[in-house]
């Protein structure tokens, strides 16, 4: 049962989870293992810790061609993603979905990861499902957040909402413009967490608690045409010193 409940202590706590057999490979007496958001937003030695994190967990995501809606178009290095007019010529497949603008990445993840997308337009979503998520079912059961198989940060009018199961969680922080945001995924411990990032700032969003029984495929919805999310790189060998 998730505990819908915001994240109010603003802290990630990686000290004390049990390692996944893809996370054994980072160098983890390097690691700051208990990184802290002392309030809202990180100050300049904060980022740099966090730089520090995203170095071994920083997850470049694979390109999600075989589950992306028909009105989603794609950019040559398959980064990123445009909400069309028109629906493009993609070959039908069961895992496509059919009535809403939405893709999930082709690769499971159960480990600690962390990922970043740039976006535009409104009704942005962006979080993660079960491959099992409905690609075809009727009304809102097969939008990332409104059923008991996906997970969702929702951007609308200036505005953040955290959805799951078609409950909903208002999220109230300072106006700002980022059209940035960082998700940090710790399998394990159940947590799925959001962050705006600006150049000098991140600031925590909502954080889901629950028991993940499976790996969860990061997937993203555009609402609108000409609308655009794009993957964002990491770079090998980030350290706390950049």
């Amino acid at each position: 049962m998730d505990d819908f409940s915001r994240h109010r202590s603003g802290c990630i706590i990686i000290h004390g989870h049990r390692q996944s057999k893809a996370s054994r490979s980072c160098n983890w007496s390097s690691l700051p293992l208990d990184v802290t958001l002392d309030h809202q937003h990180l100050r300049p030695n904060q980022m740099r810790r966090w730089a520090h994190l995203r170095s071994p967990f920083g997850h470049n995501l694979p390109s999600p061609y075989a589950r992306t809606h028909s009105h989603l178009s794609f950019s040559e290095d398959s980064k990123t993603m445009t909400r069309m007019e028109t629906a493009q010529p993609y070959p039908d497949s069961p895992e496509r979905f059919a009535d809403w603008g939405q893709v999930l990445c082709k690769e499971g993840l159960s480990a600690r990861c962390y990922w970043e997308v740039e976006w535009t337009g409104e009704w942005t979503g962006i979080g993660v499902a079960y491959k099992g998520i409905s690609r075809k079912a009727k009304g809102n059961d097969s939008v990332l957040g409104y059923n008991d198989q996906s997970w969702s940060l929702r951007y609308h009018q200036g505005k953040y909402n955290a959805w799951y199961n078609k409950n909903d969680a208002a999220i109230t922080v300072p106006y700002f413009n980022s059209k940035r945001t960082g998700v940090f995924l710790d399998w394990s411990a159940g947590t799925l967490s959001f962050y705006a990032i600006s150049s000098n700032t991140m600031t925590h969003l909502h954080t889901f608690h629950t028991q993940f029984s499976e790996p969860v495929y990061p997937g993203f919805r555009l609402g609108f045409e000409d609308s655009s999310l794009t993957l964002c790189p990491f770079l090998a060998g980030l350290s706390s010193d950049s």
